[in-house]
């Protein structure tokens, strides 16, 4: 990879990165964190946990840090009123860099971009839960009647996509956040 990864005004990049590492991977992670990221990793009860945070901010510091062509330890975030960070360091950049960061069932996603906001979005898929069975959990008879399991799954991912943009306080409408359901 190179140092800086190049993003051009209209590019978004997307990064996945496995959040089980070996020991010494997650000790050096954790020396790129800020002393509150620290103290916050130290509060989780599992130790899967707690090295998956750091693992999870480790990299994301390390993506920013070549994005920006600073060192990791450099960079300050701010946080929305729900917790999405943002950037708070200063940076030489032309357009402000976003990004967004899930992480889910040992794997994490990155997305960058010089676009405007961005969200990503990461579930895991179990396996012994059949559609039928979210659908007759989650949705009334009316949706299900109206376009079966397809449409159950398609209003779910739009509710779904709806509650992330709220969470993280856009109010902006773009074509596929604007259908009406049922």
């Amino acid at each position: 990879m190179p140092d800086r990864p190049l993003l051009g005004t209209s590019d978004v990049h997307i990064w996945r990165v496995s959040l089980d590492q070996p020991r010494a991977t997650i000790q050096q992670l954790r020396q790129l964190l800020s002393l509150d990221e620290q103290a916050r990793a130290d509060r989780f009860y599992f130790e899967s946990d707690r090295e998956h945070f750091v693992v999870a901010r480790g990299c994301l510091r390390t993506l920013l840090a070549r994005y920006l062509e600073i060192a990791p330890t450099k960079i300050q975030f701010s946080y929305a009123p729900h917790g999405k960070p943002g950037l708070a360091t200063p940076t030489s950049l032309a357009q402000p860099l976003n990004f967004n960061l899930a992480h889910s069932a040992g794997f994490a996603l990155y997305a960058f971009t010089q676009v405007g906001e961005i969200g990503v979005d990461l579930e895991h898929v179990r396996p012994e839960l059949t559609g039928d069975d979210i659908a007759r959990r989650f949705f009334s008879k009316s949706e299900d009647a109206q376009g079966g399991l397809h449409q159950s799954k398609r209003n779910w991912l739009i509710t779904r996509a709806r509650s992330v943009r709220c969470h993280a306080g856009s109010h902006r409408t773009n074509g596929a956040l604007a259908h009406q359901m049922g």
